[in-house]
């Protein structure tokens, strides 16, 4: 039986050969190969430049280099700039589908150029002639034209969200224009002075907030041809030279130049030379009259490390995308919001909404202090037939007149406005305790706080003749302290977490600089302590209403629990709680509009709609608000914090 060869058909007529049968002639498939390599050469040519600028002990650096400007040249010539734009833009849009993307190319017209020439349009005022104090000649500076300019952070999410917040204010514009890896180190990719020029001539900002950094960390030619490795003295000097010329274009004809700082970066090498850059920039913006603004803090943790997460706006989310370097829609709207809490204090921008206060920042000369001092008013749109309620919101150890506004701007400001109150947190120097040092010619707190801010204040604002106060720790001590030393300069005194008996705080190195060795003078100790001066008293002689609270988990619970029994002794009319919760920036969030509310409760009733101030305030809890539940509020997570059970230094402790 003979075997035949079967031959496979694809039809009965047409044999197909078993034989393999090449495509495409070897020399197109390496042709193929080489072409696919150079695109991704070209695309990726800056990155690759990036990455060479690092390794600075390395033999192919110089060469590599050199030939990097070259073929990075070539590919912005060709267009592949465009390419890595919208290739880049990728990550973003896939992590979150509501990405606003603006025009970044050079050539283009800024976003909302149809309207760059446009009039602002003058608000009709529906407020008394003197009325508002921001119209007073010593009101800050108020701008109604904002430009943003800078690299990725401004064309993606944080430029966004600053844009869109910054809209938000009463008579203001915005042009924003964001360019994707670009800097100050490299004008031969992209000239920044030029760009800012005609942005500067089209849209006469009144302040310009620029971010650049993050792609300056690199080799850089210098004017003479040589080049300089970063951070080396001649790269400074280059750095700060063209840094200069930015500035000068940006601060042309009396506009104001702000300059945003740079995050922490996951990558720890990445991030030191970031560190350093920052410290240039700020250096540099600083001696020439510009305002720096950091957001390294913002972007770590207590330990001031990357941060990988955030709560804010009711949940807790990724900060950056999966590169460590860029912010998420998530990252960018909680960077944007204390930013702009930042840029508030420097400049009187007015909130669109007008049940939020606006925050002024005033400067005065302190005869006490000897020097410049600041506050913070945060003073309601409108102001009630009856006057505005100074409310004296102390801050704590470490702190200063910034620290409620870095923690809890947003809540101030709804609280002014919603009870009419001219909230000031004034600056009690970090270990000032509010007291007059007989060791320190120029530490006298009280007389600053007494004699030099309240009549500031009053002079400056439509004040009503009651005055509230209240702090948490050093300041809740020194709440405390001032309304015992000065019977009825205050309506009504409250502490969160306060301090109450600095008489056996011994082991506080800077209370014996400010009042000497407590063996030697015991009585300067005495009559600076709450709990002594209020032991002090007779029973029934001091009358102003006092509201004490405290976390169970505080180390000063005990002292505050002592407090309180003396509070009861003496017959002083007072509210005491205590909550789940420890020495932290939680809980005194968390405390502030009950403490505040309370304060109304005293001061103005019928913004409660209550008929008249609270009777028996010696029962614990009759406060004549609505019951709180027992062992009171509990610890709220905090936008903007990391839980505070990981912060044992938090601004405001006395520890």
């Amino acid at each position: 039986m003979s075997t035949k060869k079967r031959i496979p058909v694809v039809d009965k007529y047409r044999p197909v050969s078993t034989e393999p049968t090449t495509v495409s002639p070897p020399v197109r498939i390496v042709l193929s190969v080489w072409a696919f390599a150079l695109l991704l050469v070209l695309y990726g040519a800056p990155h690759l430049h990036r990455w060479i600028t690092f390794q600075e002990d390395s033999w192919f650096q110089a060469g590599s280099l050199a030939a990097l400007e070259q073929v990075e040249a070539v590919s912005n010539r060709i267009g592949m700039g465009y390419v890595r734009s919208a290739i880049d833009a990728v990550p973003a849009v896939l992590y979150d589908d509501t990405l606003r993307l603006f025009v970044t190319t050079e050539d283009a017209e800024p976003a909302d150029s149809e309207t760059v020439e446009a009039e602002v349009a003058e608000a009709e005022s529906t407020l008394a002639p003197l009325w508002p104090p921001w119209d007073a000649p010593w009101a800050p500076t108020r701008p109604e034209r904002l430009m943003m300019i800078g690299a990725s952070s401004i064309q993606y999410y944080l430029g966004a969200e600053l844009e869109r917040r910054m809209e938000t204010y009463a008579d203001v514009e915005v042009l924003r224009y964001g360019k994707l890896s670009t800097g100050i180190a490299r004008p031969d990719v992209f000239d920044w002075n030029e760009k800012a020029a005609e942005l500067r001539d089209q849209f006469h900002p009144d302040v310009t907030f620029a971010l650049f950094g993050g792609n300056d960390c690199q080799i850089m030619l210098l004017r003479d041809g040589s080049r300089a490795s970063f951070n080396k003295p001649n790269w400074i000097e280059e750095y700060d030279w063209r840094l200069g010329n930015l500035l000068e274009v940006l601060q042309k004809d009396g506009s104001s130049a702000v300059m945003m700082g740079m995050p922490n970066m996951r990558s720890e090498e990445f991030s030191g030379r970031i560190e350093q850059i920052n410290m240039i920039i700020e250096t540099s913006t600083t001696t020439r009259g510009g305002l720096f603004i950091p957001s390294w803090d913002l972007s770590s943790n207590w330990k001031g490390e990357y941060r990988e997460t955030v709560f804010f706006q009711g949940r807790s989310a990724s900060m950056r995308l999966p590169d460590g370097i860029h912010y998420t829609r998530h990252g960018g709207e909680y960077i944007a919001d204390r930013l702009l809490h930042r840029i508030e204090r420097e400049f009187l921008l007015i909130p669109g909404d007008p049940e939020l206060a606006v925050a002024m920042r005033v400067r005065h000369w302190s005869e006490a202090r000897q020097k410049e001092v600041s506050y913070l008013a945060f003073v309601p749109q409108q102001m009630p037939e009856d006057g505005l309620v100074p409310l004296y919101l102390l801050h704590g150890a470490w702190g200063s007149w910034v620290d409620w506004s870095e923690n809890a701007h947003q809540q101030v400001a709804e609280l002014a406005g919603k009870y009419g109150l001219l909230i000031i947190t004034p600056d009690g120097d970090e270990h000032g305790w509010y007291v007059d040092s007989p060791m320190e010619q120029h530490a006298r707190i009280e007389t600053y706080m007494m004699g030099e801010l309240i009549p500031d204040v009053e002079s400056r604002f439509p004040v009503a003749e009651q005055r509230i106060i209240m702090g948490l720790s050093m300041g809740g001590h020194g709440a405390i302290m001032l309304a015992l030393r000065h019977p009825n300069r205050f309506h009504s005194a409250s502490s969160m977490s306060g301090v109450l008996d600095i008489s056996g705080y011994h082991s506080n190195q800077n209370l014996v600089r400010l009042l000497g060795d407590p063996l030697v003078h015991p009585d300067r100790w005495h009559a600076h302590s709450a709990q002594s001066l209020l032991e002090e008293q007779d029973e029934g002689e001091f009358t102003t209403p006092m509201r004490i609270s405290v976390g169970v988990k505080d180390k000063w619970l005990s002292v505050n629990r002592t407090f309180r029994d003396t509070l009861e002794a003496m017959n002083v009319p007072h509210v005491y709680q205590e909550s789940p919760a420890g020495h932290t920036w939680d809980y005194w969030i968390a405390q502030l509009p009950e403490h505040v509310e309370w304060h109304v409760a005293q001061v103005r009733p019928d913004r409660l709609g209550m008929t008249e101030s609270p009777g028996d305030l010696k029962e614990r809890g009759d406060d004549g608000l609505p019951e709180t539940p027992a062992g009171g509020s509990a610890p709220l997570k905090v936008e903007g914090h990391t839980p505070a059970a990981n912060q044992p230094s938090q601004v405001g402790s006395p520890h």
